[in-house]
């Protein structure tokens, strides 16, 4: 998506299913995205070391809490258990990609994460121990807090190569796609389409 909407922009994405690479690589070639590259592994482990300082991070990983309901029932049931919940509390993946991201991010970059429906204070409280500015959050259709976003400092960013992460549980940004719940039991979220297997990961880079 990132590449398409911002062509002039230089997106890698990765996932650590090489499955989810492949359909990935064969959307890309389909739609014509020459300035997507592509590479396996997980999280920032998947960067080459020639890579970055990226100016946008972007990543809707599994956050489902251990245990949630919603993972027996409807589509979810067929998806890989990786795809779409970390275990635990649902916020480990998170806590490594906030933790992660000020290494990689040039001074003025962003980092947007996509979150559980009740996660959005213990996200923002991530990015603020992790030093970033300008934390806000952004709502759903529903009305649901589901994203949050800092910025790495008060310089301006000008990247113009972006990079995706991604894993058999999210093939989150390129690529595949799942479908996820994070809902309030009260009121069911409609789910989203994701990727195959079901965790990503974009960022962009000077």
């Amino acid at each position: 998506a990132i590449a398409s909407e911002r062509p002039l922009a230089r997106v890698l994405a990765t996932d650590a299913s090489p499955d989810a690479l492949a359909v990935a690589r064969g959307n890309a070639t389909r739609l014509g995205l020459a300035n997507a590259a592509f590479a396996q592994g997980d999280w920032y482990e998947a960067l080459p070391a020639d890579t970055g300082p990226f100016d946008l991070v972007v990543s809707n990983p599994p956050y489902i809490v251990a245990g949630d309901p919603h993972l027996d029932v409807g589509d979810l049931r067929f998806e890989p258990a990786c795809a779409l919940s970390p275990g635990g509390d649902g916020l480990d993946a998170l806590r490594a990609i906030v933790a992660g991201a000020p290494a990689r991010l040039a001074a003025g970059g962003w980092l947007m994460v996509e979150h559980g429906y009740d996660q959005a204070d213990a996200v923002r409280a991530l990015f603020a121990e992790a030093g970033f500015e300008a934390i806000e959050s952004r709502r759903d259709l529903a009305g649901i807090p589901r994203i949050v976003l800092g910025r790495l400092g008060s310089e301006p960013s000008l990247g113009v190569r972006a990079v995706t992460f991604a894993r058999p549980r999210r093939a989150h940004l390129h690529g595949c796609e799942r479908k996820c719940y994070g809902s309030d039991p009260k009121r069911p979220e409609r789910p989203e389409r994701r990727h195959a297997n079901a965790r990503q990961h974009a960022a962009i880079s000077a």
